[in-house]
């Protein structure tokens, strides 16, 4: 059964995806399905989303705007066309051997920001801080309240929360302004290098952009992707992952800041494991995970990380 417009929201938008799609009357990558474990084709408007995403849900909604705004005024509306615009821009350069310019680097990082944050995992991670923080400060509230009205009754009253998941989402982080511009500052600050094959061999997924810690334990700042030893990869093309590498950890990194790099059969199966690992499900422009089939047979079963 078709679904309704606008339903399935794209988490991973399709101006991304299809860089990786092969094109056809329905533009399509292969899937390979850790859960399932098979592989199969899926056309791009089928993967990387969850129906109803963005959609403020009737009880926070009193009548006075469409409740698919955050989807269909800011994202597809707004965000996706000027993300498109980065992307093409940024692999046209590396496909003509040239850096990118400081306003397209900064141009990508917003869009990076934007594309972390606008994920499951992130709403997931954030929710759960919310939920572990409210209840406190409510006690404490009503404990204070209590003492300053002399009232001892305030501080039994029973006081519940309720808030809409998408729109404290989109408030909190990706439709944030002041948060995406220190996401971006950031890691427009740090040493980028734009690994490149000739051939289309690097994954992508429905959680495309990955941080490898190399210090333990380090302050998680902008959620991690620019912490203290951070290696962040995200793939843009089927070609061409971009690495952002933190500078006080990586200084030597300084001297390649923004260089095209060969990527070597090393790289590719490092940068692709990346994505296996935090992923249910792994896209590809090719037919070829005969190194995660390798991964199945040599374990007996798949990994999974989880996003913290």
């Amino acid at each position: 059964m078709a679904k309704e417009p606008n339903t399935y929201h794209h988490i991973v938008p399709q101006c991304y995806l299809k860089n990786f799609a092969v094109k056809g009357k329905s533009d399509f990558v292969y899937v390979y399905d850790k859960v399932q474990n098979k592989s199969y084709t899926k056309a791009i408007k089928d993967i990387a989303g969850i129906d109803d995403f963005y959609t403020i849900s009737p009880e926070f909604n009193d009548g006075t705007f469409d409740s698919k705004v955050i989807e269909t005024s800011y994202l597809a509306g707004d965000v996706e066309g000027k993300y498109s615009k980065v992307l093409n821009e940024t692999i046209e350069s590396i496909k003509n051997g040239s850096q990118i310019t400081d306003n397209l680097k900064m141009g990508l990082a917003i869009h990076i920001a934007i594309q972390f944050l606008r994920t499951k995992e992130v709403r997931e991670k954030d929710e759960q801080s919310l939920n572990d923080f409210l209840p406190d400060f409510i006690e404490l509230f009503k404990e204070g309240l209590s003492l300053e009205k002399k009232d001892p009754k305030i501080a039994e009253l029973n006081i519940s929360y309720k808030y809409d998941s998408a729109m404290h989402h989109f408030r909190s982080s990706f439709g944030n302004e002041e948060i995406i511009n220190i996401f971006a500052g950031q890691l427009a600050s740090n040493y980028w290098n734009f690994y490149y094959s000739t051939t289309p061999v690097f994954y992508t997924s429905h959680f495309p952009i990955v941080v490898s810690p190399h210090v333990p334990n380090a302050r998680p700042l902008c959620l991690g992707l620019t912490q203290y030893g951070a290696e962040l990869s995200f793939p843009i093309s089927p070609n061409i992952v971009l690495v952002i590498w933190e500078k006080d950890y990586f200084k030597e990194k300084a001297s390649t800041d923004g260089n095209i790099v060969v990527a070597t059969d090393e790289d590719i199966r490092k940068y692709n494991w990346m994505r296996y690992l935090y992923a249910e499900q792994v896209y590809s422009h090719t037919n070829d995970f005969s190194a995660l089939d390798f991964i199945y047979k040599l374990n007996g079963k798949h990994e999974f990380f989880k996003y913290k």
